[in-house]
C-alpha cells in the first residue's frame, strides 16, 4: 500500500489518495507513488521538484491566487450577463459595487410593487 499524487499537463496537483494499491498507478508519469509526505497547506499550493511533493513560494501562490480571482471574476460576469443570480445575489452584488444600501434596494422594490 502506498500514497499517490496525481498531476495534470501543467504539473497542477489534481488528486491525492492515502494507502492504496499502488500498481495500477506505477508506469504514469504524471503521478508520484511511495510513502509521501505532502506539505500541510490546500493542494491548489503544491508543486512537484522530482519525485517530492513541496510548497510552492510566496511567488508562485500569488499566481495561483490571480488565476484563480479572474476566473471568478469571469464567472461573476458570466451569470450577469446570463441573469443567473438569484434577487439576493444581485442585491448583494450591488450593495458590493455601488454606494447603494440595503434599505435603498428594499425601498425600489416596494416603488415597484406598489408596496
Amino acid at each position: 500500500m502506498s500514497d499517490i499524487v496525481e498531476f495534470d499537463a501543467n504539473g497542477k496537483a489534481i488528486r491525492y489518495l492515502r494507502s492504496i494499491h499502488e500498481i495500477p498507478y506505477l508506469n504514469d508519469p504524471n503521478i508520484i507513488v511511495g510513502s509521501l509526505t505532502v506539505p500541510v497547506v490546500p493542494m491548489k499550493y503544491w508543486k512537484r521538484v522530482g519525485n517530492a511533493v513541496v510548497e510552492m513560494t510566496v511567488a508562485e501562490k500569488a499566481v495561483v491566487d490571480a488565476a484563480e480571482a479572474v476566473l471568478v471574476q469571469a464567472t461573476e460576469r458570466t451569470r450577469i450577463e446570463n441573469l443567473q443570480l438569484t434577487g439576493k445575489e444581485l442585491a448583494q452584488l450591488i450593495i458590493a459595487k455601488t454606494a447603494i444600501t440595503k434599505d435603498q434596494i428594499i425601498a425600489v422594490v416596494k416603488a415597484l410593487y406598489g408596496l
